[in-house]
């Protein structure tokens, strides 16, 4: 492959990247939820951040990570942007993710303690009135704190 003045790697690569990330977003009442399929890399987490973007206004917003294969540092640094600009906009924020191809690398960089995680999307939507009160729910597996 040869590359033009005006052509990166990674704007020749952006149609396969589309075709190996999906992401849905439905929306009821004050919840967004973002449905994540495919590989979050380099190619693909500027296409992440765009629709993640779009969650429009409500007060939760849960990341469906559940049918994500891979999850490399640009997909990370995706999630921490979304959380910060969640932060400031007032929109709790919620992940799910049950896979270990998801939950390590999370886990890795200790973000786990930075996220709400659930293994699966009724508990996260189940923690949401918990999050309204300004109360944290206690994770599955987790013992109570010191």
């Amino acid at each position: 492959m040869r590359l033009g003045a005006n052509d990166s790697l990674v704007s020749l690569l952006q149609p396969q990247a589309v075709e190996s990330l999906s992401v849905s977003i439905t929306q009821s009442d004050d919840i967004a939820v973002a449905t994540v399929e495919g590989e979050i890399d380099l190619l693909t987490a500027r296409l992440l951040s765009r629709r993640l973007a779009e969650y429009g206004n409500v007060r939760h917003l849960v990341i469906d990570l559940d049918r994500v294969r891979f999850l490399g540092c640009s997909g990370l640094t995706v999630l921490l942007d979304t959380r910060d600009d969640a932060e400031r906009e007032g929109v709790t924020l919620s992940l799910v993710a049950s896979d270990r191809s998801v939950r390590r690398p999370l886990e890795v960089t200790e973000l786990n303690h930075v996220f709400d995680i659930y293994g699966e999307l009724s508990q996260a939507l189940a923690a949401v009135p918990l999050a309204r009160c300004g109360r944290k729910q206690q994770r599955p597996g987790q013992g109570p704190g010191p």
